[in-house]
């Protein structure tokens, strides 16, 4: 990938002064959200693959009827948070193993058309995120949902200033579309807190992402 020698670039920082990984983005000014370390763009953008996308949106930034959620891009899309929470629900009608397995980014989508597919009606987590008016909205996986708590803080920004309800970490868990086993599957309540919990519990709360075109 060619860069201007002289572009800026940004790379944004975590609390201990680390570059988070995937962050860097392109552009002449620094983002309003978050701390950002500025570089030249081809001390960072130069690399012997041809595998290295630059988001050239900032996380947090709205976009596509959400929230950006990650800077990391995949076959030429970004993951969006939904400015709202889909309420407490269920994760399945019962306890029958679905197969939705899938941990990573991207597998969001996948697992969701599994759990629809073996559930069939209902009002569970993954269905209602397909009736929330755009059917492309799915539960995510597991990294899908770590992902929205590494950022969390700039996300909720971006949600807040969208007019959305903000992500309500520690207060509240939130249930991915990862399944362990018949009768479990990863939820997450903070960072670093991804826990095993029951599928018929009904004190989770929902949260839609999607992969949009970026």
């Amino acid at each position: 990938m060619s860069t201007n020698r002289n572009q800026k670039a940004y790379i944004r920082i975590d609390g201990s002064g680390r570059d988070v990984a995937g962050s860097l983005i392109l552009r002449n000014k620094k983002p309003g959200n978050g701390k950002w370390r500025e570089v030249l763009a081809y001390e960072c953008c130069n690399t012997t693959t041809n595998t290295t996308t630059v988001n050239p949106l900032a996380v947090g930034t709205f976009y596509s009827g959400g929230i950006i959620a990650s800077s990391t891009i995949i076959e030429g899309q970004v993951m969006v948070v939904d400015l709202n929470d889909l309420g407490l629900t269920l994760w399945s009608n019962n306890t029958v193993f679905t197969g939705a397995t899938g941990t990573a980014l991207k597998t969001g989508e996948s697992n969701t058309n599994t759990i629809i597919s073996s559930q069939g009606p209902g009002s569970y987590a993954a269905i209602v995120c397909r009736n929330s008016g755009i059917f492309d909205w799915d539960l995510p996986s597991k990294d899908e949902l770590n992902e929205i708590f590494v950022n969390l803080t700039v996300i909720n920004t971006g949600i807040s200033n969208s007019g959305g309800t903000i992500i309500e970490a520690g207060t509240y868990c939130y249930w991915s579309s990862t399944e362990i086993s018949s009768n479990a599957v990863w939820t997450q309540c903070a960072l670093n807190d991804q826990v095993s919990d029951p599928k018929l519990d009904s004190g989770f709360l929902t949260r839609a992402v999607r992969w949009v075109n970026i």
